[in-house]
């Protein structure tokens, strides 16, 4: 299992994330699911578990930006702007060396379907070996590998093939 780090989380989760489940974090706009699932992928990576990352809606420097930001408390909006006070940019330095030796890989191809994250999961075990935590952010951007009627339909599929996925891996 992963602990997602999150105490009271973890608890109702009977001690963290298990294989080979599929856990879907559904809210509405702007409720923190992102930075949620990037705490949770920040808080795995640093207990030593292989996470991979799939960014469909950020791109990989967004991500480390925003990890940063809640590893340090440097607001998103300084960094992005690159107008940070020298104690800022010495904890940014700090955290951005302690994030490039974590095994957190980050994945930002937009619209990924299932097939291309299965080939990307295979070459990062092939690489660094068994993968313990897979993170796609977020489902309505996903694209399928078929041609469906509806996009219920389609999302019911893409659900199917990620829970495939997890059994896989």
């Amino acid at each position: 299992f992963v602990s997602t780090g999150f105490i009271d989380l973890d608890g109702i989760l009977d001690g963290g994330l298990y294989a080979p489940d599929l856990t879907i974090i559904a809210g509405r706009p702007g409720q923190g699911k992102t930075s949620l699932l990037l705490g949770i992928a920040k808080n795995s990576a640093e207990k030593q578990k292989r996470v991979v990352v799939f960014s469909l809606e950020m791109s990989n420097s967004q991500v480390v930006m925003r990890i940063v930001s809640m590893d340090t408390g440097i607001p998103y909006g300084a960094m992005r702007r690159r107008r940070m006070t020298k104690e800022e940019w010495d904890l940014y330095h700090g955290a951005v060396e302690k994030y490039e030796n974590l095994t957190l890989h980050l994945n930002d191809l937009p619209a990924i379907g299932i097939n291309a994250m299965r080939q990307t999961l295979r070459k990062i075990e092939a690489i660094h070996g068994k993968i313990d935590l897979v993170i796609v952010d977020y489902l309505q951007l996903q694209a399928s590998d078929g041609d469906y009627g509806t996009r219920e339909q389609e999302v019911s599929s893409i659900s199917r093939g990620l829970k495939a996925m997890a059994k896989e891996f």
